[in-house]
């Protein structure tokens, strides 16, 4: 691992100078704040999605009996469940390009890439100095990855909600990705028996929302490396139109994107990934937004009908106080 200090001109004399360790990790931040991570999640209308489905469990009624003599022993309630697999994981292929531009900084073997000075010389980063300077601390924070990921601000970053609309958020789907019910206690009825066996209520509706994040564009006010061009001179951040100051950040940011996207691919440790579970799937996950709770009433009763001297009815129909059967949640981490 061979983590740089990016070199930087000076305006003024023309001299190379690099950065300090604070415009550094003011970089790192920008970097952050400005690259999409790579990993999105959305909405799945045919319940087969690649993270794990979850269940929805309620009481519903049992059959009813009747007899022309005396009430009888009705069967016991019984427990529906509902399938929920909604969420779909996608992971942007590695080849992402960016946008064209007159001096394209490339991401193949001999791609230009910032340099700094060492010993009085000027030298180019390799690849994976990029990765180890720029790119690695980028995807896990300064103060680790469970801090980032698990960060509510953090841009572009998935998490379930009981609403669609979220601070600091957009919503991804109008539609629910889950949905909690319980039997509706108050619609079983005597005088109704036989009852409808299932009658459910929604107590809870769940959605995917994701953290907004910053597009790349606009000046960056801080530090920005100069590059080596293929002819040996240098790209400056402080060069005049095209590569003035604000086209120069849109495409510096525009071209880390690029390797943003092939570590969050490939390279272990640093690939950003979602899982739905009631506990954690990696040290260092990270739960976002809310639990997805199962509820379901915890008892039954027995309700009678007496119709006429030849039909007397029972039916078992689901009460008691509401119990937490699970809680799945949408977790984040680094694999």
């Amino acid at each position: 691992m061979a983590v740089r200090r990016p070199m930087w001109l000076d305006a003024v004399t023309g001299q190379p100078r690099s950065f300090t360790q604070g415009e550094l990790d003011s970089l790192i931040a920008e970097i952050q704040r400005r690259t999409l991570v790579g990993t999105s999640l959305s909405r799945k209308s045919t319940n087969d999605a690649n993270l794990n489905g979850i269940t929805d469990t309620r009481l519903q009624a049992g059959a009813y009996t009747t007899n022309a003599v005396t009430y009888q022993n009705p069967a016991d309630t019984s427990t529906v469940t509902v399938t929920y697999d909604r969420i779909e994981q996608t992971v942007t292929a590695t080849g992402y390009t960016g946008k064209a531009w007159t001096e394209k900084f490339t991401t193949d073997a001999t791609t230009l890439r910032p340099c700094y000075y060492e010993a009085g010389n000027i030298k180019v980063m390799t690849k994976q100095d990029v990765f180890d300077t720029l790119v690695y601390p980028a995807i896990t924070g300064k103060k680790g990855a469970a801090n980032l990921i698990g960060d509510a601000t953090a841009g572009n970053l998935y998490m379930v909600n009981t609403t669609t609309s979220v601070t600091g958020a957009s919503n991804v789907d109008a539609s629910t990705v889950y949905v909690d019910t319980r039997a509706n206690a108050a619609a079983y009825v005597a005088g109704s028996i036989p009852n409808t066996l299932d009658q459910p209520q929604t107590t809870g509706e769940y959605y995917l929302n994701v953290t907004n994040w910053n597009a790349t564009t606009g000046l960056w006010g801080g530090r920005l490396p100069a590059f080596v061009k293929s002819d040996g001179s240098l790209i400056k951040p402080y060069s005049s139109a095209p590569l003035g100051d604000n086209n120069f950040a849109r495409r510096f940011f525009e071209w880390i994107q690029d390797y943003i996207y092939e570590a969050n691919e490939s390279h272990v440790g640093y690939r950003t990934r979602y899982e739905v579970s009631t506990t954690s799937p990696a040290t260092g996950a990270a739960i976002r937004g809310s639990g997805m709770i199962d509820t379901k009433l915890a008892g039954q009763t027995t309700l009678y009908r007496f119709v006429n001297a030849n039909d007397y009815r029972s039916q078992d129909v689901p009460s008691g106080a509401s119990t937490s059967v699970k809680t799945n949640y949408l977790w984040v981490y680094l694999t």
